[in-house]
């Protein structure tokens, strides 16, 4: 495989960024390009041990064992089966793994630097939010009650740290913002994501287009099962959100885009009891102000 992505031969991608900040609806899109085959989670257990480029042969790829991963085959058997059919012509073969990305360097180097890493990184609270929602639910087995909203800017600034470390390494990352993406609906987003496509080299194409119109249809029903942040818990994060780390990030990946420190770091969710919905107004960590 070459190491430039603008030179036309098969590359590895691989998409990460803290858990519940968007990797699975950017890697259902991004997927769905005609030259790009990308697994979810395919090979998640072997993320410690064993994470080398023979996983991601054809004959590998799709053979699915019980040691590779929790994802169930069945929820994108049809993700799969188009997967399989594109795969000899795919420009990019990789995986999504959200936490990949405490191992940027360790991938990158067993996969001799020939790999693109996708950093999706979404607004502090919102994630927050999602984190906590799960760790208080009874039902989520797959969630620990320990990875409420505290753990979660542990992460969350962590993520931003090892993108910027691998950054500075050399290793080839573009960032991806999942609000950027998704907050000002589908013909801002599609905007966006062709911006994205075509710093892969890649066209957007029908299958993409109707990936887009889907998982924005879904939207709205996912916004309104957010749940709130309480406001000891909004204060917390406040406290502990490294404002200084997400501007050397900006810094280093955007310039001076204005707007966009206040996106990332700004409180926009309801308050607990609060209904949800669309993006709320912010309440600026930098200024305070709401």
């Amino acid at each position: 495989m070459g190491t430039n992505r603008h030179d036309g031969k098969q590359r590895y991608v691989f998409v990460c960024g803290t858990p519940r900040s968007g990797t699975t609806l950017l890697a259902k899109v991004f997927g769905s390009n005609g030259q790009v085959v990308l697994g979810i989670e395919r090979f998640k257990r072997l993320l410690g041990c064993g994470y080398v480029p023979e996983l991601f042969v054809k004959d590998r790829f799709f053979d699915f064992q019980v040691s590779d991963t929790n994802a169930r085959y069945e929820a994108y058997r049809d993700y799969y089966e188009s997967a399989r059919r594109k795969f000899e012509d795919a420009r990019y073969i990789g995986d999504k793994i959200p936490n990949l990305y405490k191992r940027i360097s360790q991938v990158n180097d067993a996969f001799s630097g020939e790999a693109t890493f996708v950093f999706c990184y979404r607004n502090l609270f919102e994630v927050a939010a999602s984190w906590n929602a799960r760790a208080q639910n009874p039902k989520d087995r797959n969630w620990p009650e320990a990875n409420d909203y505290r753990e979660a800017v542990k992460h969350w600034n962590d993520s931003f740290r090892q993108a910027l470390q691998a950054k500075q390494r050399g290793i080839d990352l573009i960032p991806f913002s999942y609000n950027a993406f998704v907050d000002f609906g589908l013909s801002s987003g599609k905007a966006y994501y062709v911006d994205f496509l075509r710093e892969l080299g890649l066209p957007l194409g029908q299958a993409d287009e109707e990936a887009l119109t889907l998982e924005f249809t879904r939207l709205p029903k996912i916004r309104a099962r957010r749940v709130g942040l309480a406001p000891e818990m909004i204060t917390f994060l406040e406290a502990h959100v490294e404002v200084d780390l997400i501007r050397r990030f900006i810094r280093r990946f955007h310039a001076a885009e204005p707007g966009l420190l206040d996106s990332i770091v700004s409180c926009r969710q309801p308050m607990a009891g609060q209904p949800s919905g669309g993006p709320s107004p912010p309440r600026s960590v930098v200024s305070g102000k709401c």
